[in-house]
């Protein structure tokens, strides 16, 4: 039996709060996700992401990680359809953190626009094309 925010479910009787779910074998199940957060567990001696890739970039393989961005660009593209920054970005070798250095902001924003939760603004779009090496149409047709 597990618990989220009050609502309790029961797979073994298949009820949610005393309202039956039905004899026919699904069960069913509600969560709440805008309330509910995962907390932040790391593994003992295990070292952020971030920390990692800086190293491979250090150890004189930034080349390497570079190709293997343009190739999840093209497995992105055929998946995606339409142009997307995250398509452009990787397809330009970068990673979010080296995009954001380079246009002057911050990774987390970068996250923000690839998810569509924020729009640019017309100097971060300037900054983008020339970052990624694209035209303005081009970036444009990312953000619709």
């Amino acid at each position: 039996m597990s618990s989220a925010r009050g609502v309790v479910l029961s797979f073994e009787r298949r009820e949610l709060l005393g309202e039956e779910a039905g004899t026919t074998g699904c069960t069913l199940v509600h969560m709440d996700v805008k309330t509910w957060c995962a907390p932040r567990l790391a593994a003992s001696g295990s070292r952020p992401f971030e920390d990692y890739v800086r190293q491979v970039e250090k150890d004189g393989r930034a080349k390497v990680l570079a190709a293997a961005r343009q190739r999840l660009a093209a497995s992105v593209a055929k998946e995606k359809g339409p142009v997307s920054l995250r398509g452009l970005r990787l397809a330009a070798g970068l990673s979010q953190t080296a995009l954001a250095k380079s246009i002057n902001t911050s990774q987390p924003r970068i996250a923000r626009l690839e998810a569509g939760r924020e729009d640019p603004g017309l100097q971060v779009l300037r900054r983008l094309a020339q970052a990624l090496r694209v035209d303005m149409n081009t970036l444009s047709e990312a953000f619709q």
